[in-house]
């Protein structure tokens, strides 16, 4: 049994991580600990992913505005 895995959990993102190295900070740390890390991992890397997001989204956003009001001036010209 291949002991990798790739988790897609981003598109274009991948992470591969060692089933064995999960396996050893479980028994190391015990579950809740090592699903908490998980979690902080996980939301971490979510949260930078939703800030570039939004920066796009801003962008975005402001251009549409500098369209409008350049339809509104050239429909207050006609």
């Amino acid at each position: 049994m291949q002991s990798k895995t790739i988790l897609k959990l981003v598109q274009g993102y991948n992470m591969e991580f060692n089933l064995s190295a999960v396996v050893e900070l479980i028994n190391g740390v015990g579950f809740p600990i090592a699903v908490c890390i998980a979690l902080f991992w996980f939301n971490r890397d979510t949260i930078r992913e939703q800030q570039k997001l939004l920066i796009e989204l801003k962008d975005i956003i402001r251009d549409n505005s500098e369209v409008m009001k350049d339809l509104i001036d050239e429909i207050k010209r006609k």
